[in-house]
């Protein structure tokens, strides 16, 4: 019978989500695991490869278009000189206008086939580039999910031998990387204002990732 399609990811031992995308080249490979991101991007140009930690990406994400627009132009001037030769000159000249014509229509698809976009994640060892194709999204989602389960998991809990100053400074950063709501800051900032006795006796509020 007919073989299922192998889908650009798989679920590898302890959780870890495995992705790969390919386009004009390009090859991303990207893993998503519970003690970070395994990120390696090749292309014609080279590889680059890291492991980060989700304490270390910033999740706001930005946009890029990768292209090389002077292949187009020149690729576009080559094919309508090859025209106008061919137009304009005798039949001995049209080998000359027909290579013109091919080299700057082969110009034009080489152009289209290298052109990517990407979301781009910055992160202290490098950009993570993640193309716009019909699994970016789940890609994305993936990271976040991951990304914010850990940090939750490392860091919502109060820690009582630090000073309420410093957990109050840590929970704004859980905020401003999206793993905490603004509510969720107020009832953390409110328990750690209190009396030492009353910040001892109360629960951390029950959060849901939903």
């Amino acid at each position: 019978m007919f073989e299922s399609k192998k889908l650009p990811w798989e679920l590898a031992e302890g959780g870890s989500v495995r992705f790969q995308q390919k386009r004009g080249g390009r090859r991303v490979r990207i893993a998503i695991n519970k003690n970070g991101v395994d990120y390696e991007i090749k292309d014609i140009n080279g590889e680059n490869r890291f492991h980060v930690l989700y304490e270390q990406i910033d999740p706001e994400t930005s946009r890029i278009v990768e292209k090389n627009g002077w292949l187009l132009r020149f690729g576009i001037l080559w094919a309508v000189m090859g025209v106008l030769l061919a137009a304009l000159s005798r039949t001995e000249t049209l080998p000359v206008s027909a290579v013109l014509v091919m080299f700057g229509t082969a110009s034009v698809i080489y152009y289209f086939w290298r052109k990517a976009t990407f979301s781009v994640l910055r992160t202290e060892r490098g950009r993570i580039s993640i193309i716009e194709d019909k699994w970016h999204d789940d890609i994305l989602r993936e990271l976040n999910l991951k990304r914010v389960s850990t940090l939750r998991g490392k860091y919502l809990q109060i820690d009582h031998e630090n000073s309420p100053k410093a957990e109050i400074g840590k929970y704004n950063w859980l905020r401003r990387v999206g793993a905490i709501t603004d509510v969720e800051f107020s009832q953390f900032a409110s328990m750690l204002q209190g009396e030492p006795e009353i910040r001892l006796s109360i629960q951390p509020p029950t959060i849901s990732l939903n």
